[in-house]
Parts: structure tokens; sequence; C-alpha cells
């Protein structure tokens, strides 16, 4: 700071002490004159604040005062300045508060108002003549001061004034009676301890046996509640009894002239006045001298003055109570002290006036202080070092339930349950290295109901002793109410909505962390934003109408949008209350994000609309949908005990977990359909349906709308909107039925399917995506149709990812008598025909037929026995003409070909080389085939190795 060091150069030249602070009271600098008078550098005093050196200023005081230079620009005060050797001198000081490159600093101007030269010699004379010293002790370097009258008096051949508080007293002592020593070593302590002040004669023993009586007066000086020092005066009194009047010189000139001297002459004219009576009186020192005492004594006049002066010619001593009026017209209680003193024969009244202004407001606060204690609602405790209760105001012995003789015989351990002596002891330790400490704890009742407490505590000396002063207030409801608040806090911090506290001008107050993560902007940014950042359409005019009628008790909601950081608009339902708190008012506004509330809602709409146009349609498709979803399937509906189906059923486990595509190979009868839905119950998409088209039923013009649906107009007779079997089995399953039948032209269409999974309906132009497992069935050769240009290749591979053949009831007849038993019970619990049976004979007959309409045509047979049947057993006989024609038939008919020889031929080979293809002793040498060209032919006559396994 240039300013500031020219500043400080320019205060050298002044004969005052000049000195500069900042706000917190630390000392920037200081010039020569008052670095000389306090005995510190300039190093020394940057490091100090004005607490350090001013006794009788702390920070609650600067802060008073720097409040009073904000607001007045001047003040100025009398005080005392501490030496870095200790002395204190009287100041006063006069600070203007200043600007200096742009920082307020305090400049004081200090005039050190000591007395002069010939008045202090004038006091030393005084001295001399009443046998007066003075005396000062240091606490806390522990040292004496004492005077050369002291010295003097006390007859002390030392040199040096000052001495050490074990050397001192061990010079009193050899020269107090032995049961004076501890007297006044017990007065001095309660100096020390109280902050007060005392007197006390005693007497000290000189040489040849000399008794001479002396008057002690002690006066402590504190600063924050604590004894620094302690100043005294003694006076030789052995041919008195009473207080002299030198004794108030003495003391008025070892307390440095801070009470008022008068020099008064028998006319009652002013010679002199010492600082302190022309500020307390508010004159200049030059205008109160030659002024006459009732000038400013109204309870004096010529006539009494006469009559005191008379008096005090003959008693050498008047102490009385009066008041003196200021220049300004103010009243001020004074005790007055009229010392008779005789100097070069002229008669003196030396007056010492003690402001009682002061001691009357300090009695006032110890009152009052005493009051508050004993009315104050909280409890306060103090406490010695082993843990004992000293004193418990009325509030303590309120909460606790005790009386207070009650709780001064206990231990703080008895009311505070989570303490015993140790650990005491450790809190008192800590507490004096901290001094003040604040803590939440638990306090005992009388009754033994815990309550929660907050706990100041403080460590204090006093009178001596060490105390730890605890005030605690039952937090009890607070510590729920807190917890309350707490979650409420946390509720608004975490809330999926944004909540904005917003001030009379559209800034914020508060903001939670929704605010910062929907809109994008960090904390900070939105400190400095207001309602109008957020919605462009907002306006003054709009705001202040919003306030009317929030503050009318309205609560204003609405839908707007507020804008994000990226400039993105953002919909959202505003909510505003009126809230007002500490004198100050806000507006709360709850803002909830209906982005996706608006999009579900359009979304929503869409659908409607959409579900509107297939509603129709969907009803025509409603019936078929319900059937299949209320069939249940599972293998339970497969009825077998035949070894050689078990290969087949083990198939149709391992491909339902899967999402391939399945072709079930078989003859017509076999229950094709049946495997078709096991595969589908047992897969993952078992909640959905499976869907079932008959590609053999449907009319070749109408398959495709069948299959793909088809959209209103795409033909003639098309007079609404139609789903295809393909999209009411999206998520499940479809299963194409006689597959081999699918005319070619839509062969290309399935074949998108099943490789992209899209497809456009019949007329359409949208692309349609679905998620279908396909299952496709037939009773035709697929790979001779491929070879005659009916079905394409590539959709046969397509299909034949993975082949399940159907075996013919004829190669699994160990199963006819379970079909059997199974069909007979149905139909005649049907047509209520109970306990029908099936005689032997008739079974044998049954096991001989060949069955070329396998599994179906022994169901009809079965139920047109029942039909025709009258009693209890099954009725073949009207069935048995049929049965011999069915079985001449089937026998011209079942002539094998040349592939079903050829296949025959090749499992032979590979069930005599325990199904070797390749190789030595193999299928392929015995067959004298090549291996690859085997491995072909099995491929294409579905030739597989489990299908031949006895077992699962």
């Amino acid at each position: 700071m240039k300013l500031f060091k020219q500043l400080l150069q320019a205060s050298n030249l002044l004969p005052l002490g000049i000195m500069w602070m900042d706000e917190q009271g630390r000392i920037l600098g200081a010039n020569e004159k008052l670095l000389q008078e306090l005995g510190l550098g300039q190093e020394e005093i940057v490091q100090r604040s004005i607490l350090e050196i001013d006794p009788y200023t702390n920070l609650l005081n600067w802060r008073r005062r720097w409040k009073r230079l904000m607001s007045d620009g001047s003040l100025n005060e009398k005080t005392e300045l501490i030496s870095r050797d200790g002395l204190v001198f009287p100041v006063r000081i006069y600070y203007v508060l200043m600007e200096i490159e742009g920082n307020p600093v305090c400049c004081a101007t200090i005039e050190n108002i000591k007395l002069s030269e010939r008045f202090r010699k004038l006091f030393s004379l005084t001295s001399k003549i009443a046998r007066l010293g003075a005396w000062e002790w240091d606490i806390q370097k522990n040292e004496f001061y004492l005077s050369p009258e002291t010295k003097d008096l006390l007859e002390i051949d030392l040199p040096g004034s000052q001495f050490s508080a074990d050397q001192t007293w061990k010079l009193l002592s050899d020269r107090l009676e032995k049961d004076q020593q501890p007297v006044l070593k017990d007065a001095m302590k309660k100096v020390r301890n109280s902050g007060t002040s005392n007197e006390m004669e005693v007497v000290f023993h000189f040489a040849e046996g000399r008794k001479q009586r002396f008057m002690l007066i002690a006066q402590a000086v504190q600063f924050d509640d604590f004894t620094t020092r302690v100043y005294g005066s003694i006076q030789d009194v052995s041919s008195i009894s009473a207080r002299s009047e030198e004794m108030y010189m003495a003391q008025v000139t070892m307390e440095h002239a801070l009470e008022m001297i008068f020099w008064i002459a028998s006319d009652g004219s002013v010679f002199y006045v010492n600082e302190a009576a022309a500020e307390k009186l508010e004159y200049d020192r030059s205008e109160l001298i030659g002024m006459k005492v009732f000038e400013f004594s109204p309870e004096m006049n010529p006539e009494t003055w006469e009559d005191h002066w008379d008096e005090l010619r003959e008693k050498k001593l008047l102490e009385f109570e009066s008041y003196h009026i200021t220049k300004s017209g103010e009243k001020m209680p004074v005790t007055l002290s009229l010392n008779y003193i005789k100097y070069e024969d002229e008669e003196y009244n030396c007056a010492i006036v003690r402001d009682l202004s002061r001691k009357k407001e300090r009695d006032l606060r110890i009152r009052l202080f005493e009051f508050t204690i004993n009315n104050f609602p909280d409890m306060a405790l103090w406490i010695t070092e082993d843990g004992s209760l000293e004193m418990a105001n009325p509030a303590a012995c309120r909460a606790l339930d005790y009386q207070e003789k009650e709780l001064l015989g206990m231990k703080i351990w008895d009311i505070i349950p989570t303490l015993d002596s140790s650990a005491w002891k450790a809190f008192w330790l800590s507490m004096q290295k901290t001094g003040n400490r604040t803590l939440q704890g638990l306090k005992r009742r009388k009754d033994g109901e815990l309550i929660d407490t907050e706990i100041t505590a403080s460590f204090l000396r006093f009178g001596g002793k060490q105390f730890i002063c605890q005030f605690g207030k039952d937090v009890s409801g607070r510590i729920k109410q807190s917890k309350n608040l707490e979650l409420a806090m946390k509720s608004v911090a975490y809330s999926n909505d944004m909540i904005f506290w917003v001030r009379k001008d559209g800034s914020f107050a508060f903001t939670n962390q929704a605010v910062s993560s929907k809109l994008g902007y960090t904390e900070e940014e939105l400190k400095s934003m207001t309602l109008f950042d957020l919605d462009k359409t907002y306006t003054q005019a709009r705001l202040e109408s919003t306030w009317k009628d929030l503050r009318s008790g309205s609560m204003i909601e609405a839908e707007v949008e507020i804008y994000k950081k990226n400039g993105k608009p953002l919909p959202v339902e505003a909510t505003a209350y009126y809230i007002r708190y500490q004198d100050e008012e806000y507006r709360c506004s709850i803002i909830r994000d209906v982005s996706e509330k608006k999009k579900k809602e359009a979304q929503l709409k869409e659908a409607l609309d959409h579900i509107s146009k297939l509603s129709e349609q969907l009803e025509q498709e409603k019936s078929y949908l319900q059937e299949e979803v209320n069939v249940n399937y599972n293998f339970n509906n497969i009825i077998s005990k035949s070894n050689k189906y078990k290969p087949v059923l083990q198939k149709v486990r391992r491909v339902a977990d899967t999402d391939a595509t399945v072709l079930i190979l078989g003859e017509t009868g076999t229950g094709k359909e049946l495997l078709a839905r096991a595969i589908h119950n047992l897969s993952g998409r078992s909640s959905r349906a499976m869907v079932k088209v008959n590609c053999a039923a449907l009319p070749e013009n109408l398959i495709e709308s069948e299959l793909f649906g088809h959209e209103k107009g795409a033909f003639t007779g098309a007079y609404q909107k139609k789903v295809g079997r393909f999209k009411m089995a999206d998520q499940g399953s479809i299963f194409l039925d006689e597959i081999g039948e699918l005319p070619l032209d839509l062969q290309a269409k399935l074949l998108r399917v099943l490789q992209e999974g899209q497809f456009e309906p019949l007329g359409g132009t949208t692309t349609v995506s679905v998620d279908v497992r396909v299952i496709a069935a037939t009773n035709r050769n697929l790979e001779q149709l491929v070879g005659e240009g009916l079905f394409r290749e590539d959709l046969f591979y397509r299909l034949n990812v993975f082949p399940i053949r159907n075996l013919p009831l004829r190669e699994r007849k160990e199963d006819i008598p379970l079909l059997t038993q199974h069909f007979l019970k149905r139909f005649s619990d049907k047509m209520g025909r109970k306990d029908m049976k099936i005689s032997e004979a008739a079974m044998k007959r049954l096991m001989a037929y060949e069955f070329p309409g396998n599994i179906r045509e022994l169901e009809n047979m079965i139920e047109r026995a029942v039909i025709l049947s009258s009693g209890e057993s099954l009725n073949l006989s009207s069935i048995l003409p049929d049965l011999k024609r069915q079985s001449i038939k089937n026998r011209r008919k079942h002539f094998p070909t040349m592939e079903e020889l050829q296949r025959e031929h090749i499992v032979n080979a590979l069930k005599r080389t325990n199904w070797k293809v390749t190789g030595k002793q193999s299928a392929s040498e015995l067959l004298g085939m090549n291996g690859k060209t085997l491995a072909s032919r099995m491929r294409k006559l579905g030739i597989n190795r489990q299908d031949f396994m006895d077992n699962l």
C-alpha cells in the first residue's frame, strides 16, 4: 500500500502518537512517537491488535466502536495503554475513519495525558510530606514495582525498583508481625481474584525495635474479567488513625491521575485541574482555571464554601457525596475528598473527585446480572475441579427437580449419566486448554428421567478458584423438531420436483438439486439468475401481479415452459405459495417436469386413435385369440410309452428354449400340431399365444391377407384394416401347418420375415417389424418340391434349421393300447357311457391294423365304435369289415418307394457298424460309398442317430 507508507512516514513529523487499525482491530502501523512510548518496534506492533495494548478493550467493545465510526466518522475516548515493559499510562485517543486505497481504515491520534513535570514534582513533594509511596503488582510477570518513596518508607536498601514476587514477600515478611503475614497475603489474593479494591492497616518492625503503622490500599485492574495488575499505595499513618489527604493524593498519583483533581484557593478559585477533570466536566482546562468551584458544584455557594474551608482547616480532610454539572448541563454524581495542604505558607484545598457514574453503573450491572441469572430460563451450574456443584440457578433446580441445597451436595456425574470421575478429569484438562466448548448431552432428573440438553461450557477463574460454568438448555423438543426439519430439508433437497424460493425482484434465494440437474445450471450460476432468465415470456408486470395475488392468500397454478441452459424449452407444471420469514417475503415455487407426461399423453392419444381404428378389427380376431390363449397344451397331451418316440420328445425339449425355426415332418394324423404346441409351451414365449395357420385350408387369394394383413381398400371387399397372423403372433409363436402348400409368390415374403422379422401388409407402404418364432409342419417331401420348382430352396433351408420327424403310428404300435384307452375314456365320458372297456381280442385286431391315417384315424375309429356300442364293452364288429378293407388297401398302397428302401438300407448299414459313418469298418465302407457322399445322403433322407436311440 504505497499511500499508507507515505502517511506512515509523514506521521513521524507529528508530536502525537499515530496508529492505524483495520475492522478487526489489527494494528497496521504506528509512528515513531507512539512506538517510543510503547517501547515497541514497527515489526512488533503490526503483529498485535488494539486488544493487546488497551486493557479496557475487548472484541465486543471494538466492534461497537467500529460501528459508531461507520455511522459518525469519528469519536474520542479516554483509556490506558500498556507498554512493552508492562507500564500503564493514561491516554486520550481520537478515532477517525478514513479510506486508504479502497479499504476502510481507522486512524487513531493518541495523546499521552500523564501529569506534567511540574505537577509530578508537586505530587512527589506531597508524597514525601504525606510519607506516601506507590507500588504495583504485575500478575502476569509476578513482579512488584516499588516506588522510591515506598522503598524509603520500608527502609529497603536494594538497587532498582522491580522485584520478584518471592523477593518482595520476603522483604515484607521480614518486617511484618507473624500474625499479619497471612492476613496481608489473603487480602492481596482477594483483591486479585475479585477484581475489587481493599485497604488495611499493618504494623512493620524496623531496626532498634521501632514499630510503625502503615495504611495499605490496593486496587485491581482487570481485562476480560481477569486481573492483570494490582496498583496500591502505602502511607505511614503512625501519627493518625484515619486516612489523610496525602493518602488520596498518593492514590491518585498511583492511578496516573484517573480521578478528577482540583487545586482550589481559599476563595473557591480553581488554579489547577487535571485532564480527567477537564474531560469529565467537558471544559478545556483553560476554562476551568479561574472558575469558582460553585459554578460547577451547585450545592456550594460562597457562604457554604467558607464553612467548608473553616472545617477543612480544622479537620484537614472532608469527605462527602455531591454532584457536579458538566458544561452541557448533565448531572454527574461524585464523591469529594477535600484535603487541606499548606505549601510555602500558602493554603490549598486539594479536592479529589471520583465520578460515581461508573460505580453506580457497575453496581446496577451486578444487580442486573444476579437478577438475570436467577431469572435465566436455562440451567446454569458452576462446577469445581473435583466435580462438586458450587452453585445452581433456579432454572437448574426446576429442570432437574432438586432443591438448591440438594444440588450443592452432589457431583456433576450424579446428573450427567455419561460422566464419571475419570471422564470429568479429562474434560477439565481439555477445558483448561480450549476455554469454551459447546456439546450435546443428557441430564438426569431426580426421578431418573433423561432430558436432551445443549451445553455451553466455559472455563473461569474467580476469587482464586477455577470453575467450569455450564449453561444447559433443554432441547428435547428442539431435537425432535430438528430431526423433522432435517428430514424435511432432505426431502426438499433431494425432491425430484424443482423447488425455488424467489425474492420480490425475481432472484433466487434457494434452489434444490433438481433445478441444477434438470436445467443444467450450476449452483453458482443460479445465484445470479432470476425468473426472467428461465421464462422468456415473463414480464415485470406479470411478476408484480403474481405477488399481489400471492399476498392475498391465493395459490397460483399454471402450465408454462422454462428454458434449460442449452436453450431447449422444458414444459412444466408450476405451483406458487406466499411465505413470509424473518420479515422477508418469498415466493415458494414447486415446478414439476411434465415433458415425459406430455410425451406419454401424445403417445396415448396416438395409441387411442390407433386403437379406435383397430377396435372393429380386433373384435373380429378376439374370439380366435381367446380360444388360442385358453388352450393349455403340454407333454400330458402327447400320450406315448414307446422308446422309439422318446428321441422325438427329447428334440422338442432341446429346441423349445431357443428361438430356432422348427420344421416338423410326418404323415397326416401323426400329431404334428401337438409337437408344435409342446415346443411353444416349453419356451419363454409360453405367456403369449401360438397362432396357427393351415396353409392348405386357405384360398390362394386370401392367404397373404391372413398372414400379413391388409390396409383398408387394398382390394375389393377390404372395407377395413386387418391385422395379419404374424402381427398377432408378435412376441409369441406362429405354427404354419401344411407349409408345402404355400404359393410360390408368398414364399419370398415369408423368407423375408424369417430373415429380417419385417413385412409390408397387403396394400400398405409401412414396414412392420415383428418378433415371431416360426414352427412349420408338412407331410410332403419339401426337397422333392424344391427339385420340381414348387418350393423355394432358400426358404427350405431357412425352415429346415431344426427338423423333427414325427413317427407314424405303425412305427410305435406299443402306444396303440394307451391311445385307445385315452380316446375310449374321453368319448364315453362325453356321451355318458361310463366304464366302457375294450376286449383283448379287439385290442389285438387294432394292433394288427397299419393305421395309414395314424392317430387321427384311431381317434375317429374309437369315437365311431363308442357311438355304435350298446353295452359296457366296446363293439368293434361294426367297423371290422372296414378295418379289413382298409388293411388290404393299405397293403396295396404301402409298397415302399426307392427313397424309403434306400433310407432303410443305409440305416441297417449304420446299425451294423455301430453308426460309424466313415473310416475302416464303417457304413460307407460297407455300402461302397464315399464318406462325404454318405453323409450328404443321410442329411437328405433325414437320418439322425438320435432318432434310433432306445433311451433318452
